[in-house]
């Protein structure tokens, strides 16, 4: 083996013990948190860590109870986990769950990056996720935010190397996940395909997105019909929390805090960082005000508007944000040393 192989190959082996030590480290403080202190909280943890342990029956009237990619999936592994009840509890199922899509995030960005960028961006980005306040406050919690930032990177590499068939079914596992995946994955793609050049991969595109939207509502239909009964329950939710007094979190310190917690630094590194890739840029600026709107309708929390931004524009705010960082120093160090020749 060549010194540079060697060199490559231990770089890897050292930047998997990384993310592993983070993993782990992240995962356990995530488990030790109180489950009778999140429900005192009302956060949404503490209803994915009781669909992980006794399913789905307790909560027919809840809107969170067809969120059922993540604690479902827990669920289903401790009916199969043979360990003691110390490994095999709710909050160490959720953990491994988020573990693996948390994993599988991470190599879908750095290719994602590798594909418009370059190899050193692709390691920048995967140590800023590994270290961003998402990581270690959203992702191992139950959240679907971990299965939604993977299935939002994925379909940025659909749309990056055209093979628009992966489409449906990262829809349909989106319809298992959370309800508002469509609603800034539609305009994403439809921004995406203003820079394809051939017709036919325009229409191939719209084709198959109205397909897997069709599918995604159906799936979200049949959800809500069988595990809450009534399928226009979620619609009667929806309509009640209509409120455009809630745009009036966009001046509320508390609020502003609580949102600039994740993307203080992310996103306008992440605009400026894209503005020379046009379909990067403009998908997260439709993305961002996309949610910039549904927050102040529906959702009036700047946490969970920094939360959905995330785990939607997230993969592409981290990638070109590193390639900036990338690009400022390379630029210093360059002037730097021509300085020193001089």
């Amino acid at each position: 083996m060549s010194l540079s192989k060697l060199k490559k190959s231990s770089i890897r082996v050292l930047f998997f013990i990384l993310v592993s030590h983070i993993f782990f480290s992240v995962g356990y403080s995530n488990i030790k948190i109180n489950t009778l202190d999140l429900k005192l909280a009302d956060n949404d943890a503490y209803i994915y860590r009781d669909i992980a342990e006794n399913g789905l029956s307790k909560y027919r009237n809840d809107h969170r109870s067809t969120r059922i990619l993540i604690p479902g999936t827990s669920y289903a592994i401790s009916k199969i986990n043979f360990l003691d009840q110390k490994f095999n509890t709710p909050e160490a199922n959720i953990f491994f769950v988020s573990s693996v899509i948390s994993f599988l995030s991470l190599i879908s960005l750095m290719y994602l990056a590798r594909l418009h960028f370059n190899q050193n961006t692709s390691f920048i980005s995967a140590s800023l996720f590994l270290v961003s306040f998402s990581m270690s406050n959203y992702m191992f919690m139950g959240y679907p935010d971990s299965a939604e930032f993977l299935l939002s990177t994925l379909l940025f590499i659909t749309l990056t190397e055209k093979r628009f068939f992966y489409i449906l079914p990262i829809f349909f596992m989106a319809a298992l996940n959370r309800e508002s995946f469509i609603l800034f994955a539609v305009p994403a793609v439809f921004i995406w395909s203003l820079y394809y050049k051939e017709s036919s991969d325009k229409k191939k595109l719209y084709l198959i997105t109205i397909l897997s939207s069709f599918i995604f509502l159906i799936t979200i239909f049949l959800l809500k019909k069988i595990f809450q009964g009534e399928s226009l329950l979620f619609t009667n939710q929806v309509i009640g929390w209509v409120s455009f007094e809630k745009f009036s979190m966009y001046i509320n310190g508390d609020h502003i805090r609580m949102f600039l917690y994740p993307m203080l630094f992310l996103l306008p590194l992440g605009l400026l960082g894209s503005y020379q890739k046009k379909e990067i840029f403009n998908t997260i600026s439709i993305i961002s005000l996309t949610y910039f709107i549904i927050g102040g309708i529906f959702i009036g929390s700047g946490a969970a508007v920094g939360r959905y931004l995330f785990s939607s524009a997230g993969p592409l705010l981290l990638i070109c944000q590193s390639y900036l960082l990338l690009k400022i120093y390379n630029k210093y160090y360059e002037t730097d040393y021509t300085n020193t020749l001089s």
